[in-house]
């Protein structure tokens, strides 16, 4: 499988914070499989200058062996008027993420060496787009790893324990 050219879709929450290091992952793997070309799908959250801003610049500081292997695909910006039903920044990511599914699954639909979908921890509902495709998706967590060890602390005493975990905030 090495020698085979192979495809990999990195899709960003757009969120501060949530671009930088999925991005330095790609610059990883590239330069450690040959093969593999990344294309990182950028959605862009509607009022959010300093986000936008911030993968524009990332998407122009690719250099170097991996700058012709990892390619940035800018999705347009939406209206902010479709979100005036969600009033915090998390909501609106949530609901860009959902408008841009047909657009992922065109994109999919036109790579033929798709092999893989990486997906922050926000842009879980496009595991579906995934399985539509036949292609595995990996969950990249952006934040430490104790905050996922409280997360699965939590969802263990949920799930083992039957306790409430709303009632521990």
């Amino acid at each position: 499988m090495e020698n085979q050219k192979l495809e990999l879709f990195c899709m960003l929450t757009p969120l501060m914070g949530h671009a930088g290091q999925p991005v330095e992952l790609a610059r990883l793997l590239v330069n450690r499989f040959h093969h593999l070309t990344i294309t990182v799908l950028v959605m862009k959250l509607p009022s959010d200058v300093i986000g936008n801003s911030y993968t524009n610049t990332l998407s122009s500081s690719t250099g170097g062996d991996d700058h012709d292997r990892i390619k940035f695909i800018h999705f347009p910006q939406l209206n902010p008027g479709l979100f005036a039903e969600c009033p915090f920044a998390s909501f609106r990511a949530r609901a860009v993420i959902e408008l841009h599914k047909p657009i992922v699954r065109e994109r999919s639909d036109s790579s033929s060496q798709l092999c893989a979908l990486v997906v922050d921890m926000f842009c879980t509902s496009m595991i579906g787009v995934g399985k539509e495709f036949g292609v595995p998706t990996y969950m990249f967590f952006t934040l430490n790893a104790a905050f996922l060890g409280i997360m699965f602390y939590f969802q263990n005493l949920h799930d083992e324990h039957g306790q409430e975990i709303s009632r521990l905030y």
